[in-house]
């Protein structure tokens, strides 16, 4: 006996009685046809309409389209499969543009049962994945698991029954975390799935067993059209396993049920095996009965596959019957069937490679136009670049132009000032004269002196950045060069109280340089050193050898300098900001001058630094062939 419906069903009407808002109530509509439609069709696909109707008086496109789900899973089951297509029509897009990616999987999910009913297994196959990538996404398990079994049924229609299997295994961990009355009926599914597996794969005894599992359980949610499909294998298991009375209870299960089913789809398959069952009895009238019965639906329904299932079927049973001409037509009919489904199929996946082709020729079309106006861009873009990095250079050159014409008429008179400044010292020192007078004239002089080295700095700088520095490069030693230097910043160490130190570390081989370029950059490094190294402090030169190149380091105890204040130290003019170097002269150039020229002998140029900790200056320049003579270098760029 079936039980009556599921007790969920009346707190659904209470929940439908209470909607006042149109929207409310097509939602509990759309809810309760979608509870009804697990044991009663004919009712679910009323409510479904009725939903439809109300959506449509309120202009619900939401709302409508969910009932209209619901009307397309009904008429799905009811064997209305042209009508189901053409109500499914847009709903995805629909959902989609809600948000609603779930209601949008099961559309998708609805189209491809409805095409594994009609046969039409690719089809099916990708529309099963395309609504499984929507129900993972928005973790809708239920849903899933669903999906994933109707996967299963795929595989069962091609005859691939393990495969099947593995796939009901696979859903049946995850309904192990799922409750609730859609749980039940998932599991109802997966039994039913699975009894019809084992039956294909003449694991007779275990097919039993899940068959009267999901019997069980629909009979306890009302589902007939199951039940009618479950008895079906049962009378089939009991027929092979020589159980008559089972085999007996089967069959009049199956004659009192199937009236009340409505799925064409389930009512044919219980009926083909019920045939089964008659042919292993040997009851061959009644086997052709039940055959002959379940191609008349197959018919009606349009379901080619079981039509063709039935034909296969009267095909052995009339050859076992002794009846070749009919066996001949049934297996006529069959073959028939058999190639209309394989030619719709090919011709489908002939139209699906011919749609990709297209679809890719127009992908490569595009990514043509893309690289051409890509191209373009680029070619326009580097044009642009170029015409702004020649006008930078232009003014670079002009700037750096400027600045040497300038310094060299400054240098003139500047010079004057210095000489006539020393002459007019000299007299007074021997005709004597007012201390005051002797202070402005010292004033003048090294003020004249400090304004002619700025101006060296800024005609080296210019030169450099205008490429117009030349190195006449000659070998030479750099414990000598060393020497040199210290000994000309020697006299202003002691004045500011600074130890200065030098040595040689090891085999150092001549350096191959420009004597007054690398002259210059020891000297600036040692002036600053000391000049921000207060008094106590000390600087250390050391040169050591290091592969090709020849290390000169500097190294103080002054006030040190941050990662910031290094970046901003080598830009020219880039004085850096403290409270001692405010005490100082000077124009920013030094280490400037000193790093380009370095980089102008193809050397290195490395700060370390840390602020109140001194600071770790190393140039490192190359070491002079053996048969080393000197040469003029051309200019020599970074």
């Amino acid at each position: 006996m079936m039980s009556g419906p599921h007790p969920q069903e009346a707190a659904l009407w209470k929940k439908l009685e209470a909607a006042r808002e149109p929207a409310a109530r097509c939602r509990a509509l759309r809810e309760l046809a979608d509870h009804v439609g697990r044991y009663d069709l004919a009712r679910s696909l009323a409510l479904a309409n009725q939903g439809i109707e109300v959506a449509s008086l309120d202009n619900l496109a939401y709302e409508g389209a969910l009932c209209r789900l619901e009307r397309a899973r009904s008429l799905r089951l009811l064997g209305e499969y042209a009508e189901a297509k053409a109500t499914l029509e847009g709903l995805p897009a629909i959902f989609l543009d809600a948000g609603d990616r779930s209601s949008a999987g099961l559309a998708i999910k609805t189209k491809a049962a409805t095409y594994l009913d009609l046969g039409e297994l690719q089809e099916a196959l990708d529309a099963n994945e395309e609504a499984l990538a929507l129900f993972d996404a928005c973790g809708d398990q239920m849903n899933y698991c669903s999906a994933v079994m109707d996967s299963a049924f795929i595989f069962n229609e091609r005859g691939q029954f393990s495969d099947a299997l593995s796939i009901l295994e696979s859903v049946e961990t995850r309904l192990n975390t799922l409750s609730g009355a859609d749980a039940d009926y998932q599991w109802l599914v997966l039994d039913a799935a699975r009894a019809q597996n084992l039956l294909a794969l003449e694991s007779v005894e275990q097919a039993a067993v899940a068959a009267d599992r999901a019997l069980v359980r629909a009979e306890h949610i009302g589902n007939r059209n199951v039940a009618a499909a479950c008895q079906g294998i049962i009378a089939t298991c009991a027929a092979r396993l020589g159980d008559v009375d089972r085999f007996d209870a089967a069959i009049a299960a199956f004659r009192a049920i199937s009236p009340l089913a409505d799925d064409p789809y389930d009512l044919t398959v219980g009926s083909i095996n019920c045939g089964r069952a008659m042919m292993i009895r040997g009851d061959m009238e009644t086997a052709e009965e039940w055959l002959t019965r379940a191609l008349a639906q197959a018919e009606k329904s349009g379901i080619k596959k079981l039509a063709g299932e039935c034909h296969g079927e009267l095909v052995r049973l009339f050859k076992q019957k002794g009846d070749p001409a009919q066996a001949l037509y049934h297996f006529e009919a069959y073959h028939r069937i058999d190639t209309d489904l394989r030619r719709a199929d090919l011709t489908r996946r002939v139209a699906r490679m011919e749609m990709q082709v297209k679809v890719e020729q127009v992908r490569m079309e595009t990514v043509e136009r893309s690289r051409q106006e890509l191209e373009r861009l680029v070619e326009q873009r580097t044009r642009e670049l170029k015409e702004a990095k020649n006008h930078a250079e232009l003014a670079n050159r002009s700037k750096s132009d400027f600045l040497a014409h300038m310094t060299h008429e400054l240098r003139t008179p500047l010079n004057a000032i210095i000489g006539f400044a020393e002459l007019i010292m000299m007299q007074l020192n021997v005709s004597g004269s007012s201390p005051k007078h002797a202070n402005y004239l010292a004033d003048i002089h090294s003020s004249g002196k400090l304004l002619l080295s700025t101006i060296n700095d800024i005609l080296d700088i210019s030169k450099i950045e205008a490429g117009k520095r030349d190195l006449d490069l000659e070998s030479y030693e750099a414990d000598k060069l060393i020497e040199e230097c210290a000994s000309l910043v020697a006299g202003r160490a002691r004045d500011a109280d600074v130890e200065l130190e030098y040595a040689v570390i090891g085999n150092v081989q001549p350096l191959q340089i420009d004597l007054l370029a690398a002259k210059q950059i020891l000297l600036n490094l040692l002036t600053n050193a000391v000049k921000y190294t207060p008094g106590g402090g000390s600087v250390k030169v050391k040169a050591f050898a290091d592969g090709d190149m020849i290390c000169i380091e500097v190294k103080d105890t002054g006030i040190g300098m941050s990662a910031e204040n290094i970046a901003q130290a080598i830009k020219p003019f880039g004085q850096v900001a403290n409270a001692f170097n405010k005490k100082q002269v000077g124009t920013g150039l030094g280490l400037p001058i000193a790093r380009s020229l370095t980089e102008l002998h193809g050397g290195r140029f490395v700060i370390e630094s840390e602020l109140g900790q001194g600071t770790r200056i190393t140039v490192m320049l190359p070491v002079a062939p053996v048969k080393a003579r000197r040469v003029v270098a051309g200019r020599r760029t970074r």
